[in-house]
């Protein structure tokens, strides 16, 4: 409750709320209805989810810190992905790796593969792919194809130009 400056009756019915609620509640909605409710429960659960969005019934949304979450538009998270805002090793190695908070983007058009983790702080650009299995511990540019653990850009992407609706009159 410190940590977020909550206190009194009202700090713990935000932390019932936050446990029962957002991190349990809503993502088990999430994963046993169908799939095309999922963006909803995740709006739900406190992610900031975009149009036109697919997020399998399988992928793991921060669950304590889902309001740090931003998808795009048309993103597509795959089955078995997973999107952490936090890290916290714990009392006794808290000195070697010290707690981290901080929010995910995945832009526009991003596709992240199957099994893939995105770890707190990372930007996965406008129209860039993380293959199935990495684990993005950096941010990756627009239009690029990241893969391994950790994920290393292999190559860029050439971005296709939204089709030019008069060309297509035009010809006819």
């Amino acid at each position: 409750m410190a940590q977020r400056g909550w206190s009194g009756f009202s700090g713990v019915v935000k932390v019932l709320y936050l446990y029962i609620f957002r991190a349990w509640f809503w993502p088990v909605c999430a994963e046993l209805l169908p799939s095309n409710l999922s963006p909803f429960f995740r709006r739900l659960q406190g992610a900031k989810v975009g149009k036109g969005v697919f997020i399998d019934r399988s992928v793991i949304l921060d669950g304590i810190h889902a309001e740090l979450i931003t998808i795009g538009d048309d993103v597509r998270l795959a089955p078995g992905s997973i999107v952490y805002c936090h890290a916290k090793a714990g009392n006794v190695l808290s000195e070697y790796l010290p707690d981290l908070v901080a929010p995910v983007v995945i832009k526009d058009h991003a596709f992240i593969g199957l099994n893939a983790i995105v770890m707190p702080g990372v930007t996965v650009g406008e129209g860039a792919v993380l293959t199935c299995g990495s684990v993005a511990l950096a941010s990756i540019p627009d239009y690029a194809l990241a893969a391994g653990n950790p994920a290393r850009v292999i190559r860029s992407l050439k971005p296709t130009p939204p089709p030019d609706a008069s060309l297509g009159n035009a010809q006819a």
